[in-house]
C-alpha cells in the first residue's frame, strides 16, 4: 500500500501502488470476464501508479486505461520511464476519449524510447 517510485528492482514483474485498499472483486461493464481492482476509495487523493519492469528494453507505443462503467471515467494518467540515472521521465499526459462504458485515457509514445522500467503514473478515475 501506499505510492512508491521504485515499486519493482528485479524484472519481470508489473503491479499496482498507491492507496489503501487492495480490492480486487469490482465487476467490469467493458469486459463482463474480467475484474476491477480499487486501491482506494473514490473520495481519495493519494497518488496512484501502474508500474512495468521488462526483462529487455522495451518500447511502449500506446497505454490506455478503461473506466470500468460511465460512473468512473479517466481523468488523467502519465506515461513515463525509468532512465539509466534513476529517474522517471515523462513521455505525455495523454487524453481522453468517449467511449460506450464511458471515459478511457489514451497515452501515445510517438518517440524510439526503448527503456526496462515503464509506468502509468498519477491515473485517476471519477466517481
Amino acid at each position: 500500500h501506499g505510492a512508491s517510485d521504485n515499486m519493482f528492482p528485479e524484472c519481470g514483474k508489473w503491479g499496482y501502488s498507491g492507496g489503501s485498499l487492495d480490492d480486487q472483486a469490482a465487476a467490469s461493464s467493458r469486459i463482463p470476464s474480467r475484474k476491477a481492482i480499487w486501491i482506494q476509495p473514490g473520495s481519495g487523493t493519494e497518488e496512484q501508479n501502474i508500474e512495468f519492469h521488462f526483462c529487455r528494453k522495451t518500447s511502449i507505443a500506446e497505454a490506455v486505461t478503461y473506466p470500468i462503467h460511465s460512473g468512473h471515467n479517466m481523468q488523467r494518467g502519465t506515461l513515463q520511464y525509468m532512465d539509466a540515472a534513476g529517474t522517471w521521465t515523462t513521455v505525455t499526459t495523454g487524453q481522453g476519449a468517449d467511449i460506450s462504458q464511458g471515459r478511457k485515457w489514451v497515452m501515445t509514445n510517438t518517440q524510439d524510447l526503448f527503456f526496462n522500467r515503464w509506468r502509468i503514473h498519477d491515473w485517476r478515475c471519477a466517481g
